[in-house]
């Protein structure tokens, strides 16, 4: 890796980290059930709005270090708050605030049952609907999970491994090295995909071998992965990746079988449209952040608080001065915290 980019690096990272001390107060996140949560700490609340005409419908008392929400499938959510070591799990009926292990990091629901990774304490917690919990060890650094039907896949840095759990039973079933220090993780039907900033690639790996199956290189530090457009006759899934470091969101395609490959290929050429090369999106600022819903995709800068559209052109500012967490994507707008909830249509 270049000295430059090595530096570029290092110094994106230092900002993000300072940036997310300070910036990590409010979250904004839509719901299944189409409502807008809004976790604000400074005022310690938790508040639902309807996307239509951004009325509150509903509030409650919430923690004071929001570091992300996550839902089940019947809009019931919970918050983590890594200061307070707690989960606080609400619903249109109400709220409350559980303790769990220390700095949770990460959550999310299989079905409507609940999964908290906690950091320090090295564990992966399971909480039911009606508050029974287990634990189960993990390995150090825990920084990501993410789902896959029923299994949970859990990444630390330090060792850069990857452990599967079942939710139901829940247990252990498996644990692999893939590589350390990933910025980010992100799963797709049967691979898993972590970004490497310091060697400027991504690596795809199978999830029934946890082994690297592909090495991708992608832009020079690349921070932030998205699944963008799915795939289709012509084409595999989109892999939209940040890079701060240039400036752009590169586009690769995702893994796909040698069939899959030569079958698209084959079409691609039998209409003439050749090969498939996704584009890449520019920006006047360092992206390190990318939120898609499939058509429409949005990007972050962290060292500047600047939201963007990406567009076919290039990209449109949306907001500046925003929380980390403090916005949205819908199907037809972008839900921003600038001390109260405001819609940016897209277009």
């Amino acid at each position: 890796m270049r000295v430059s980019a090595r530096i570029a690096f290092l110094s994106i990272t230092i900002l993000m980290q300072v940036r997310a001390v300070a910036a990590q107060d409010v979250v904004v996140r839509q719901s299944p059930s189409r409502l807008v949560v809004v976790a604000n700490g400074p005022e310690r609340r938790i508040e639902a709005y309807r996307t239509t005409d951004l009325e509150r419908i509903w509030r409650f008392d919430g923690p004071r270090h929001p570091r992300t929400v996550v839902f089940a499938p019947s809009g019931r959510g919970a918050v983590l708050d890594a200061v307070a070591n707690s989960a606080t799990i609400f619903s249109d009926r109400g709220a409350r605030s559980l303790r769990v292990g220390e700095t949770p990091v990460a959550a999310l629901f299989v079905g409507e049952t609940l999964f908290v990774a906690c950091r320090d304490s090295r564990s992966l917690e399971k909480i039911d609907e009606s508050g029974t919990r287990q634990v189960l060890p993990t390995a150090s650094d825990v920084s990501a999970a993410a789902t896959s039907g029923r299994r949970i896949y859990l990444y630390s840095r330090v060792d850069g491994t990857v452990e599967e759990f079942g939710s139901s039973p829940f247990r252990s079933i498996s644990k692999g090295r893939i590589a350390p220090f990933a910025s980010d993780l992100v799963l797709d039907d049967k691979v898993g995909y972590l970004s490497l900033p310091q060697s400027g690639e991504v690596v795809v790996f199978s999830l029934e071998t946890l082994k690297i199956t592909q090495r991708v290189p992608v832009g020079a530090v690349p921070v932030d992965l998205e699944l963008e457009r799915p795939a289709d006759t012509l084409s595999a899934r989109t892999l939209a990746v940040a890079d701060p470091s240039s400036k752009r969101i590169w586009r690769t395609e995702g893994a796909q079988s040698d069939t899959a490959a030569f079958t698209r290929g084959f079409v691609r050429g039998l209409i003439g449209m050749g090969l498939y090369s996704p584009r890449s999106s520019s920006f006047p600022t360092g992206v390190d952040r990318i939120r898609s819903n499939g058509r429409e995709t949005i990007a972050f800068d962290s060292s500047s608080a600047t939201l963007y559209q990406v567009t076919k052109k290039g990209s449109r500012q949306i907001a500046r001065d925003i929380g980390s967490e403090a916005f949205d994507l819908t199907s037809s707008s972008v839900l921003v915290w600038q001390q109260r909830l405001i819609s940016y249509p897209l277009r």
